[in-house]
């Protein structure tokens, strides 16, 4: 859409056709008229190229309000980019520490490798030496294996009491022609003879119950109370092997009052192992 000219420009416009027609006269009148018209031509024109120089503004500062949609969407494009490029080098630097963490755990699951490494070799070493022991005690494995048969099964009656350390159960003496009534006496002398400073336990058979042979003692509390554990033990088991020995024997049950150290039970020679002379001085 054209723009017209304002109202003092249309004025100054008539007023220099007026001058202009009322100067030309005659022929110069045609003269003048195309004067005019040159000149209204050429105001056509200014108007025209006035108009174009609008429309090239209005264009130029749509242009510069687009540049300027454009810088701000620039500028925010930048700021997000920083914002990542932190978030980048956050995230690189938690990398580097965990990349460090990493090194150390592998470089402690090294040291433990190695650790275990030896622990290996020592075990390897200390089973090799066991191989080694477990081959030369197999003679005497042999020989216990034929006591303990020997032992368990011995079946010639002869009088048993612990040694002098009370570590493991002797013959004192074989006494082939014995009973088990005898045997109970021989007891009695044994641990009178022994242990003078004691009063003598009554050991009394009081008869026998399929393989087992039932006693008692008259006075109990010497055993289960005053002569200490091992005392109390050595003397039960000192009992059990003498009567076991006989053939027809093979468990003693003690018919006596419970004590610290001993109570009522039916016994075998397998409940005294620790009492069993598995110590021999070259196997």
């Amino acid at each position: 859409m054209r723009t017209m000219l304002r109202a003092p420009s249309r004025l100054l416009l008539l007023g220099l056709l007026v001058v202009m027609i009322a100067g030309c006269g005659g022929d110069a009148l045609r003269q003048c008229e195309e004067t005019v018209s040159d000149i209204e031509a050429q105001s056509q024109e200014l108007q025209d190229v006035l108009v174009l120089f609008q429309d090239e503004n209005q264009q130029l500062q749509d242009t510069i309000a687009l540049s300027q949609v454009e810088n701000q969407e620039l500028q925010d494009a930048l700021a997000l980019s920083q914002v990542e490029n932190k978030q980048l080098q956050d995230t690189i630097s938690l990398s580097q520490v965990e990349n460090q963490e990493l090194q150390d755990a592998l470089a402690s699951s090294q040291v433990e490798s190695k650790q275990l490494q030896g622990t290996l070799a020592d075990a390897l070493t200390e089973t090799e030496r066991l191989r080694e022991e477990l081959s030369q005690a197999e003679p005497y494995l042999s020989w216990v294996r034929e006591s303990l048969w020997i032992l368990l099964h011995d079946k010639k009656p002869a009088l048993w009491a612990c040694d002098e350390g009370a570590n493991q159960g002797v013959r004192v003496k074989e006494l082939p022609s014995a009973s088990p009534e005898t045997m109970v006496q021989e007891l009695n002398d044994w641990f009178k003879a022994l242990n003078p400073e004691f009063e003598s336990p009554g050991l009394a058979l009081k008869g026998m119950d399929g393989d087992t042979a039932v006693v008692s003692l008259a006075q109990s509390n010497v055993v289960t109370e005053q002569m200490g554990s091992t005392g109390a033990q050595c003397y039960f088991a000192g009992v059990t092997f003498s009567l076991t020995s006989f053939e027809s024997i093979d468990h003693v049950r003690f018919d006596i009052k419970e004590g610290n150290h001993g109570g009522p039970g039916r016994y075998d020679r397998a409940d005294f192992s620790y009492f069993l002379p598995l110590e021999p001085a070259q196997p």
